[in-house]
């Protein structure tokens, strides 16, 4: 909307009036767990269960953290952070690590756990899916090659 970039990709709960918007993907948060970890064996988990564990984050200032702190604030608890980290890959090598547990999309837990032994936990909440909207100031004022990535992606 501010010019910045001319093609964005945000979350359902993200305002994006004035903008053109295409629906895009939907994605699930889930929680990963170093293999011995005590939900590891689980197939899902509420993310009430999870607040009684250690936690691996990112930086508070991530709209993922503040969701998340609203989620535990609104179950009566907090979050019980051990470390805040700026990408979903660091909080997973920490996770491996041992450090706590993490939530993260399901997307980027797919591509790490290929190269890294971790258990994915899906949440059962709700909340947890998540549709992704691809956003442009006006389509038809985009440059050819922007056009062609943004019918890609939609592809």
């Amino acid at each position: 909307a501010e010019g910045v970039g001319d093609i964005g990709i945000v979350a359902g709960t993200v305002d994006v009036g004035g903008l053109e918007t295409f629906p895009f993907r939907s994605d699930r948060f889930v929680v990963v767990a170093r293999k011995n970890h005590p939900l590891a064996s689980r197939a899902r988990v509420a993310f009430a269960e999870v607040l009684a564990f250690d936690l691996v984050g990112l930086e508070r200032t991530s709209a993922l953290q503040r969701f998340l702190a609203d989620k535990a604030a609104r179950l009566g608890s907090g979050l019980n952070l051990r470390v805040q980290l700026r990408s979903f890959d660091a909080v997973c090598r920490l996770v491996e690590a041992g450090v706590g547990v993490g939530v993260v999309p399901q997307s980027t837990a797919a591509r790490v756990a290929q190269t890294t032994p971790l258990s994915v936990i899906e949440l059962e909440d709700e909340w947890a899916v998540r549709d992704l909207t691809l956003c442009v100031r006006r389509f038809a004022d985009l440059r050819p090659y922007a056009q062609d990535l943004v019918r890609s992606l939609r592809a």
